[in-house]
């Protein structure tokens, strides 16, 4: 009852409510609701989802009712939020039970399954008011932008005997139109994959291994790896020697093969290949990022080897348009990297020429279209907002590297 106080019942809202089975939840909400279970709520079926109830609404908010607490793992809980996020809901309500509730203290209260709840999954401690915040914000950073909001962050009861049994933690996801915020709407049956931008030297082979792991996604890069290069899919991974998607006979293999043998693509490209692929498909874009300094030191030791040293770095740092160019990371994800982009002159120009605008159209690009992004420094922090975390062999360049032992040495390298 707590949620009917918050969310009013008017015509200008629509409730989504996901819960562990339906039609588990708020019957109070009349046919302003609209329950789905856990199982059929992922990113392809939460934007049809929200579409349709939202046709002729202003706000649509996605309600997920207690979850973790009924057995869901958090990861599927986590799944699931940042769904409804890049979905377009404009408001997100979460209810749990509180962990340090005296209704919980026991775990044996804990509900662990009965006639119409299957066991409780592995990863589903309950959380704390604290724990539960931190998380939705952390996800409505990553998936609604920097300017969301905090609508609520209480405890709830549901029982005289115990007034703080129940959490309750909703965020506005208002920083862009609904319009703005998802992906360019195809027509339902639209394929879903997911594009990692590979930063050269920022953990791109990892990212690819990472994310079509966690994603369950069968990996074009492992695929087409024994594809002749020339005029095939396999040119588009790269972006060097002019192999590029703006090839004609590349573009046509990938949009042959891409979303029916292989569903993840890992490529060296920028973001501007997005103005080719979401033509065709439903696309979920991620990356990864890394110190620019370490970045920039990996680089050299990979291209120059024994010989990259303090005074050989800045020369690489100022001539080399691959491994070293300077705000390469920034270039790609805005679009206008200049060894393979596919924007236009006039963007190129306005862009390469004002690094303060380039960075500008970065994080608006990241923002609204990077459904995740790994920084490689701070993996412990970005894993755990994937579905799964898979762990990983060591993931080797796909081209051997020249073997520098160079050590950055900050200072020393300021002096020059």
């Amino acid at each position: 009852m707590a949620i009917q106080h918050v969310l009013p019942s008017v015509a200008s809202i629509s409730v989504v409510e996901v819960a562990r089975h339906a039609p588990w939840g708020f019957y109070e909400f009349g046919s302003q609701r609209h329950n789905v279970a856990l199982a059929d709520f992922g990113d392809a079926s939460a934007r049809q989802l929200l579409r349709r109830v939202g046709h002729s609404t202003t706000t649509v908010a996605a309600v997920f009712h207690i979850l973790v607490g009924e057995g869901v793992s958090r990861r599927k809980w986590r799944a699931a939020v940042a769904s409804a996020m890049r979905a377009g809901a404009v408001e997100v309500w979460v209810m749990e039970h509180d962990r340090l509730a005296k209704s919980w203290l026991n775990r044996s209260a804990w509900p662990i399954g009965h006639d119409s709840n299957p066991p409780r999954e592995d990863g589903s401690e309950f959380f704390t008011l604290t724990e539960l915040r931190a998380e939705v914000q952390s996800l409505a950073r990553l998936h609604c932008g920097s300017r969301t909001s905090m609508l609520a962050s209480c405890q709830v009861p549901s029982s005289i005997r115990d007034r703080r049994r129940n959490l309750l933690v909703g965020v506005q996801c208002n920083c862009l139109s609904r319009a703005d915020r998802v992906a360019p709407v195809l027509d339902e049956g639209a394929t879903e994959v997911i594009v990692g931008i590979g930063i050269p030297k920022a953990g791109s082979n990892y990212l690819d291994r990472l994310v079509s792991t966690a994603f369950a996604k069968k990996s074009c890069n492992d695929l087409w790896s024994s594809l002749p290069m020339g005029g095939t899919a396999r040119d588009s991974i790269y972006c060097s020697h002019g192999r590029t998607i703006s090839d004609k006979s590349v573009r046509h293999d990938v949009l042959e093969r891409l979303g029916t043998e292989c569903a993840y693509l890992g490529t060296h490209q920028d973001f501007s290949i997005a103005s080719v692929l979401d033509e065709r498909f439903n696309v979920s874009y991620t990356t990864m990022l890394r110190d620019p300094l370490d970045r920039l030191v990996s680089g050299c030791n990979y291209a120059l080897g024994k010989k990259c040293n303090t005074r050989s770095i800045v020369t690489f740092a100022a001539s080399n348009r691959g491994y070293g160019m300077p705000n390469r990371m920034t270039r790609m994800i805005a679009g206008v990297d200049p060894v393979c982009t596919l924007s236009p002159a006039s963007e190129r120009s306005r862009l390469l020429g004002n690094d303060a605008a380039m960075l500008e159209q970065a994080m608006v690009n990241l923002r609204d279209r990077f459904m995740w992004v790994g920084v490689l420094e701070r993996l412990s922090e970005m894993g755990p907002l994937l579905p799964s975390r898979p762990t990983l062999d060591v993931v080797r360049p796909r081209l051997a590297s020249q073997g520098g032992e160079f050590q950055l040495d900050r200072a020393e390298l300021e002096r020059f």
